[in-house]
C-alpha cells in the first residue's frame, strides 16, 4: 500500500498561518465572553427558580 503524500505551497502554508493566527486571536476573547454570558444566563435561572 502507498501512502499519499500531501504538500502545500508557501504561499498557501502563509495563509493558512495566517487563518490559524486570526482564530487563535478571536477564540482568545470569544471563548471567555461565550462562558460568561453562559454563567448569567445559568445563574441566574437558578437563582430566580430556587424553592
Amino acid at each position: 500500500m502507498e501512502t499519499a503524500e500531501f504538500t502545500i505551497s508557501q504561499a498557501d502554508a502563509r495563509v493558512y498561518r495566517l487563518l490559524a493566527c486570526r482564530i487563535d486571536e478571536v477564540s482568545r476573547y470569544l471563548f471567555p465572553a461565550a462562558f460568561l454570558v453562559f454563567n448569567l444566563a445559568y445563574w441566574s435561572y437558578y437563582m430566580s427558580h430556587r424553592h
